[in-house]
Parts: structure tokens; C-alpha cells; sequence
């Protein structure tokens, strides 16, 4: 399919079905982005150990 600005695209899910994300979802997938991102910070300050860093990532993005 060639781009064509003209035109507004609109992606969905391949199984049909539209899903909603409710407000504490939405809530959580931030808030997990932004504890990925102090983390992350935290490691590169060297504030944590990369073992540490990576315990605490699966901790979170499993939650």
C-alpha cells in the first residue's frame, strides 16, 4: 500500500474487536513507564548495580 497523505489511516486489531483501555490501565502503563525511567536513571547515575536493575525491571514490567 503506497502512503497517501490525503487520506486519514486508522489502525485495528487484527482480531476485530475494539478494546477500551480504562482509565487505571492507562494509569498503570504510565506509571510503569515512569518507574522504568527513575530506574533506568538510577543505573546510569550508577546508583544501582546492573543485577539490582535488572531484578527491579522484571519486578515491574511483571506487575
Amino acid at each position: 500500500m503506497k502512503y497517501k497523505p490525503s487520506r486519514t489511516y486508522e489502525m485495528t486489531p487484527l482480531d476485530g474487536q475494539s478494546r477500551e483501555i480504562s482509565k487505571e490501565e492507562e494509569k498503570s502503563l504510565l506509571s510503569k513507564a515512569q518507574q522504568l525511567r527513575e530506574l533506568k536513571a538510577m543505573y546510569e547515575e550508577g546508583l544501582i548495580t546492573k543485577e539490582e536493575y535488572e531484578k527491579e525491571r522484571k519486578h515491574i514490567l511483571e506487575n
